[in-house]
């Protein structure tokens, strides 16, 4: 048999393979039926993968489901998760009322002991506060004072020296 004679199996246009006896095998139509046979392949991948992709969702999907049922996280009675659902809200209302009260009685009990201390320690701040302002008022009046004073003490050593020098005789004069 002849080389350009080959006997090939082919991808046809509905996704299947027909065997045929190939009469040409110059590189032009071996070009061509390589193009088609790719061309068939891509067909079939694009047509199927989405469907198994949406398959393989499904199942994971209803695996998870099968082992949180299991796990007993997901009930499939939902009448029973919702009774289930009232009950633990009734008793988280309960202890939210009871904290509520708590909180107000240890609010009210906080003013009750830190009132009086606040109000005492007020009223010495105030004091303080006087005292440090009568303070500081004597401070600068008696800044002023020691000024004055030492303006005068230096004013009587100047009259002093001065007395002194105008009671000196007179020194001696070598002529």
């Amino acid at each position: 048999m002849p080389n350009h004679f080959l006997f090939q199996s082919q991808v046809t246009d509905m996704g299947g393979t027909s065997n045929r006896l190939l009469q040409a095998d110059n590189p032009r139509d071996r070009k061509k039926r390589n193009d088609k046979e790719y061309r068939a392949r891509c067909r079939v991948f694009t047509l199927f993968f989405p469907w198994l992709i949406y398959i393989y969702i499904y199942i994971y999907i209803y695996i998870y489901i099968y082992n949180k049922i299991k796990e007993g996280l997901i009930s499939i009675n939902m009448q029973e998760d919702q009774k289930r659902q009232k009950e633990e809200l009734e008793k988280l209302a309960v202890e939210n009322a009871r904290m509520k009260d708590e909180n107000e009685s240890l609010v009210k009990e906080r003013v009750a002991v830190l009132s009086p201390n606040l109000e005492s320690a007020a009223i010495e701040i105030n004091q303080l506060r006087s005292e440090s302002q009568s303070l500081k008022r004597n401070s600068d009046n008696q800044r002023i004072l020691v000024h004055a004073l030492t303006e005068k003490l230096v004013t009587l050593f100047i009259l002093l020296l001065l007395l002194l020098w105008s009671l000196m005789p007179e020194p001696f004069s070598i002529n």
